[in-house]
């Protein structure tokens, strides 16, 4: 038996403290997206083999998995992964897919059981975003900490499905991580800012319940954007108060100045590390803008590429071997 096995990334937006569930309710915005993904094929195996793309992180997430839930072995080669550093979510959503890829090749419970995968790849309550988007997808709001009992909960849930002409275009600017970046950027800014939350404004949470999720809900993008610049920069004020501010290269203003000078409806930097990203309508203004990005960045300067959102999480396939 063959299994190919497809996850989305997160991108994480911003942390809010909710106002509709009380002002000290941490709550993760964020918007799943089809690129980039991972991507991978697995087969039955006496011992457990990965190979590709980030396979030293796969394997050691895969053999957790395995500890955990008493699960054989498998081979898997990985086509795609979700660059790290990012703040995508690279980790954790590796972690969901190697665990889920190995209990499909078992037939075991689990794979159908996304909490118990969370907890089989160590995903922690912080990594609530990754965790939701890989259940469902969707443009997500789910809460930051874990409640008694039991996970994180999913808060609010919306598909971002439109016509080419009318679609939500999260062009994005992967850009080389910096000399000396610790290997683990994702899980300290996801830490720095849950630190700073004490210093998070409550306008978050109105901004989130007034603004910015109606603005998505009637489909107005220019209102959508401006609550999403707005609750990014109180996020920004959080980390400085803190003293914890976001790592950002040199050239980050630039490229946000690119993505705003070209038509994009709300830009910024994800919550959670360095991938840049310009919201715009539509496919063909899409496309201008990541010509222009990429003419900024050079052939050297990184990946610039479109999503848009996925709204189904992740998906697998199985299929006899030839």
């Amino acid at each position: 038996m063959l299994i190919s096995v497809a996850s989305p990334c997160s991108l994480s937006l911003g942390l809010a403290r909710w106002a509709a569930d009380g002002p000290n309710r941490l709550a993760w915005l964020g918007v799943t997206l089809q690129h980039p993904p991972i991507s991978l094929e697995a087969r039955p195996a006496a011992i457990l083999n990965v190979t590709g793309a980030r396979a030293g992180l796969a394997h050691a997430q895969a053999a957790r998995g395995m500890e955990r839930l008493g699960l054989p072995a498998g081979e898997l080669e990985i086509e795609y992964a979700i660059p790290s550093n990012m703040g995508l979510g690279s980790e954790p959503l590796m972690g969901l897919t190697a665990a889920r890829t190995l209990a499909l090749l078992a037939e075991h419970p689990a794979a159908a059981d996304p909490a118990a995968l969370a907890e089989a790849a160590g995903v922690s309550a912080g990594e609530s975003l990754a965790r939701w988007g890989f259940e469902a997808g969707g443009l997500l709001l789910t809460a930051a900490r874990t409640a008694a009992g039991g996970w994180p909960a999913r808060l609010r849930r919306h598909e971002l499905a439109h016509p080419d002409d009318r679609s939500w275009a999260w062009v994005l600017h992967l850009p080389h991580v910096p000399d000396g970046t610790a290997p683990g950027l994702e899980a300290e800014q996801t830490a720095a800012l849950l630190r700073a939350a004490p210093r998070l404004s409550v306008e978050t949470g109105r901004l989130v319940d007034e603004a910015l999720w109606p603005a998505m809900e009637r489909d107005d993008m220019p209102a959508f954007g401006r609550a999403l610049n707005e609750l990014q920069a109180l996020n920004r004020a959080a980390l400085e108060q803190a003293g914890t501010p976001p790592l950002t290269p040199p050239d980050t203003q630039s490229v946000l100045d690119v993505l705003r000078d070209n038509g994009a409806l709300a830009w910024g930097q994800s919550a959670t590390g360095l991938a840049r990203f310009g919201l715009i309508r539509g496919a063909s203004p899409s496309i201008e803008l990541r010509r222009a990005l990429a003419r900024h960045v050079g052939h050297e300067g990184g990946t610039v590429m479109a999503a848009i959102c996925d709204n189904s999480g992740a998906r697998h396939t199985l299929k006899p071997e030839n």
